[in-house]
């Protein structure tokens, strides 16, 4: 899977997080990943499979 694109950020008083969107070996879906880092490991807290189109439908 290929990183479409990744988002780190730092919560106050939390450990960092990021958001990954993968493309899939389908091409009408997408994979969302939420990970955060804990002792220099990244842990994977999320991951949802998404419709392309219909999240594009969505978002406008």
């Amino acid at each position: 899977m290929a990183v479409i694109f990744k988002m780190e950020y730092h919560p106050i008083g939390s450990p960092p997080r990021r958001i990954r969107v993968l493309d899939g070996s389908n091409a009408d879906r997408i994979r969302r990943v939420t990970e955060e880092r804990q002792d220099g490991e990244w842990t994977q807290l999320e991951a949802e499979v998404i419709d392309y189109f219909e999240y594009a439908d969505e978002s406008g």
